[in-house]
This record gives structure tokens, C-alpha cells and sequence, in this order.
């Protein structure tokens, strides 16, 4: 069978609403990668904010990856302008950002071809939920996490 973006974002949804659903900790940035001979691996990715990258080039090369879907929760914001001010979004007040799971949607010799994201509510102080996906049109990457060559 072979493995597509699409397949991979379906994995990731599922994968991050159970986290989301089961635990109220903060989940673990997550790689899931489609291989040349169409095999899967999902694989935490841990380190600083400079390394991950440096992590998922190393894996991606490591599998003969020729996609991946990165999982990874981010703060939000709609005040687009406001967020100049600060240094990251998660600097900004409460009240002007929000939690959110995304998934970017990496192919080999094409980069960025999609993704997903949904926002996270937090009805109770021990209790978040995840609202519907939305599908992401023309990503702007503003991270450095998304590995496109390798």
C-alpha cells in the first residue's frame, strides 16, 4: 500500500486528538515518517529549540524518509499585528493567544505541501479538549522546526 500526505495527516489527527483526549500533559513534538518502501515510524523528537531540526534531518535521512507529518502543540493568535510587539506569541497575554495542535506536511524534493490545525480548549483547569481541524492553505512557515530538504 502505498503511504500519502493525506494518510499522514490522518495519522497525526488521530494520534495527537487520543493524546489530547487521554492526558492533559502538553504533547510530545512527534515525526511520523513514510519511508521509500512505504513503512511508517512515529518517533518522539526531543532536544532545544536550535536541535530539533538537526533530530528530524538526522531521522529523516536515517528512514530513506521520502515524507513526514511533524505534530507539534504552538500558540496562536489572531492579532497579527499585536504579535510585533513581542518576541513570541507565547509572550503575548492571555487573552490575545490560544493553544493549538498543527500538523505540517513535509514530501522529499517538494517541501511544505500541507497541513492541518486545531485549536485547544481548556474548560476546566484540568481539561482540554480539541476542537475541529481546519486545513492549512499556502503555509507560511515562520519556524525553523520544518526540515524541506534532506
Amino acid at each position: 500500500m502505498i503511504i500519502t500526505t493525506d494518510d499522514l495527516n490522518d495519522m497525526a489527527q488521530q494520534g495527537a486528538a487520543m493524546n489530547i483526549k487521554l492526558t492533559n500533559d502538553e504533547l510530545l513534538p512527534t515525526l511520523i515518517v513514510s519511508t521509500e518502501d512505504d513503512q511508517i515510524g512515529i518517533y518522539g523528537v526531543s532536544g532545544s529549540k536550535d536541535e530539533i531540526p538537526h533530530v528530524i534531518f538526522h531521522k529523516l535521512q536515517e528512514c530513506n524518509a521520502k515524507a513526514y507529518a511533524f505534530v507539534v502543540e504552538a500558540w496562536a493568535t489572531t492579532f497579527y499585528e499585536e504579535v510585533k510587539k513581542y518576541n513570541r506569541v507565547r509572550d503575548m497575554p492571555p487573552d490575545d493567544r490560544y493553544e493549538m495542535v498543527q500538523v505540517v506536511l513535509v514530501e522529499r524534493g517538494k517541501g511544505v505541501v500541507g497541513g492541518s490545525n486545531a485549536k485547544i480548549d481548556r474548560p476546566g483547569a484540568h481539561t482540554r479538549t480539541l476542537g475541529s481541524w481546519t486545513k492549512m492553505e499556502d503555509i507560511m512557515l515562520t519556524s525553523d522546526y520544518y526540515v524541506t530538504e534532506w
